[in-house]
């Protein structure tokens, strides 16, 4: 499951800045919210499942995880190297936010498939294994 909005932000933020400045904790904050809002609209028209709920939080869970984690790095580590690198962003900076850029209009076009970064991470040079495969939608 991929969050459009987050994909979105995140891109936009990688055009502008770099990562640190991504705001990682209204991210967990907004899934939670949304959760809770869209359980009440679907619990109106019908009974929500013990399997349905139980995977949305997961997701969640998994969710929070990761965005705690990117953003404790992100936020100290990570902005330390970018003071260290100055102003100027590296080709790996630029290609970060062309993939993500790529990832948001693939999943805002096109649902139900796969986008494969690895064809498009060859020429790169960088490890097509750790992009994989993302932006599944059922």
């Amino acid at each position: 499951m991929v969050d459009r909005a987050r994909l979105r932000g995140f891109a936009g933020v990688l055009r502008k800045g770099d990562e640190s400045g991504f705001a990682y904790t209204p991210s967990i904050f907004g899934y939670w919210k949304n959760l809770c809002a869209i359980s009440a609209i679907a619990s109106s028209q019908g009974t929500i499942t013990s399997d349905v709920r139980a995977m949305l939080y997961i997701i969640g869970v998994s969710f929070t995880g990761e965005m705690g984690v990117k953003g404790l790095y992100e936020t100290t580590i990570g902005r330390l190297t970018e003071w260290i690198r100055g102003a100027q962003k590296t080709p790996e900076d630029y290609l970060r936010w062309r993939r993500r850029n790529a990832m948001r209009r693939f999943c805002s076009s096109r649902r139900g498939t796969n986008f494969r970064l690895d064809r498009r991470w060859r020429s790169s040079g960088a490890d097509a294994d750790a992009a994989g495969k993302c932006c599944a939608q059922p």
